[in-house]
């Protein structure tokens, strides 16, 4: 009887993983404005948890939180 819980467990587990995973971000150009008002693209890569910000040159993007603007970052 232990054994075959046991193996109910490991089923659900495994069959509910796989709802326990990050959702993907974008998968297109997002567009945005700086606060003097311009426009700039970039694109978003990972997940809602590890995710990084690239132009469209492939250089990585930051928003400074103070002042809203991006800049390359590292």
């Amino acid at each position: 009887m232990i054994g075959r819980s046991f193996l109910i467990c490991i089923i659900a587990v495994v069959l509910f993983s796989a709802v326990l995973t990050g959702a993907p971000s974008f998968d297109g150009v997002i567009a945005a404005y700086q606060p003097d008002g311009t426009r700039i693209e970039f694109r978003q890569f990972g997940d809602e948890y590890h995710n990084f910000i690239l132009d469209l040159h492939g250089r990585p993007l930051k928003q400074d939180p103070s002042s809203r603007f991006w800049h390359y970052g590292v």
